[in-house]
C-alpha cells in the first residue's frame, strides 16, 4: 500500500511523517513514457540521508517503486528506471507511486549519526530485520495532464493526400497519414510491427523539429539543459528522451537517439518481415 498518511514504526525511519531523522530528506520525481511493450518510469530521487545512502551501495537495502492503481505493487528500481509489461498493470489518474528503501539483511543502527537526539542513548540496541522499511519518500501522483499521455503514434487513412504516405504532427501526437489503408499491412499477424519503418521515419521528422523547437543554434541540444516544453509533442519527447538517458541531440547523432529511444525497432521489423515470408514459403 501507498504510506500517504501518518504511520508509526517501531524504530526510526526517514520519511515527511516523521522526526526521526535530523536534516535528512528523501524526495521522489516519476516521468511516465509510453514503450511499445512496457509503461517505462524514469525515476529521480534525492536522498540525503549517508548512512541509507552507504547501505544501498553496500547492498545490505534495494530501493523499490511502489506503484498503486487497481492494486499495489513493488518493483526494483534499476538505474533510475522501472519497465513494467502493459499487460501487468492498469495506469489511470488515482495512480500513486511512491519510492520505498527495504532492508536486505539485518540492519543495526549503532553507527546511524543522523537519527534524533531522542535515540541516542538507545541506537545501539536498534536492529531493523530483513524486508523491513528503512525510508519512504513523498507520493507522487500520475500526471494525467496530456490527454493521451501513452500514445505517441496515431495512424488515420486519407485517400485525398498526394503522396502514398504523410507524416504530419497532432497537438500530442506523430500522425501516420496513409493515402490507402492495405499501406498498413491490415490482415498480416505483423502488421503493427511491420509499420516499423512508418514510425522510424515519423520519430525522424518528429526529433528533427524538437530540434528546431529548442535549439538556439539549431544544430544541437542538451536535454539536461532544457525546461519541460510547452508543446504537448514536444513535452513527450522530452520526457522519452530523459527516460531513456540521452543526454544531446543533433542531426548528426539522430539515428543514434532513435535506437536509443526506439526498443530495437529495425530489428523487430526485421524478424517480422522474415516471419511473414517464412509463413508465405510454408503456405505455397
Amino acid at each position: 500500500m501507498i504510506f500517504d498518511k501518518e504511520s508509526t514504526f517501531p524504530y526510526p525511519i526517514l520519511s515527511k511523517f516523521t522526526e526521526d531523522y535530523v536534516d535528512a530528506k528523501f524526495t521522489l520525481k516519476v516521468d511516465v513514457q509510453d514503450g511499445q511493450d512496457d509503461y517505462i518510469f524514469g525515476v529521480e530521487y534525492i536522498l540525503t540521508s549517508k548512512f541509507l545512502a552507504d547501505l544501498i551501495q553496500q547492498k545490505k537495502a534495494t530501493m523499490y517503486l511502489l506503484i498503486q492503481s487497481k492494486d499495489s505493487k513493488f518493483y526494483e528500481l534499476i538505474y533510475s528506471r522501472v519497465n513494467v509489461p502493459k499487460n501487468r498493470i492498469s495506469l489511470n489518474k488515482r495512480t500513486n507511486l511512491q519510492l520505498v528503501l527495504m532492508a536486505n539483511d539485518e540492519i543495526s543502527f549503532h553507527q546511524n549519526n543522523e537519527l534524533d537526539l531522542f535515540y541516542e542513548a538507545e541506537k545501539s540496541k536498534i536492529k531493523v530485520k530483513k524486508y523491513n522499511v528503512l525510508a519512504i519518500s513523498n507520493v507522487e501522483k500520475y500526471n494525467g495532464d496530456l490527454k493521451k499521455p501513452f500514445e505517441l503514434f496515431e495512424k488515420r487513412v486519407d485517400p485525398t493526400i498526394k503522396s502514398d504516405i504523410k507524416i504530419e504532427f497532432g497537438e500530442e501526437t506523430i500522425v501516420i497519414v496513409y493515402k490507402r489503408k492495405e499501406f498498413q499491412y491490415i490482415g498480416y499477424t505483423k502488421s503493427k510491427t511491420l509499420n516499423n519503418h512508418y514510425i522510424y521515419i515519423g520519430l525522424q521528422k518528429a526529433l528533427t523539429k524538437f530540434l528546431f523547437d529548442l535549439s538556439e543554434e539549431k544544430d544541437e541540444v542538451y536535454i539536461d539543459e532544457i525546461n519541460d516544453p510547452d508543446n504537448p509533442l514536444n513535452l513527450k519527447l522530452y520526457r522519452l528522451l530523459k527516460t531513456k538517458g540521452v543526454k544531446t541531440l543533433s542531426l548528426e547523432n539522430m539515428d543514434e537517439v532513435i535506437a536509443m529511444i526506439s526498443d530495437r525497432i529495425i530489428e523487430k521489423h526485421y524478424n517480422a518481415i522474415e516471419e511473414t515470408f517464412s509463413n508465405a514459403g510454408k503456405n505455397s
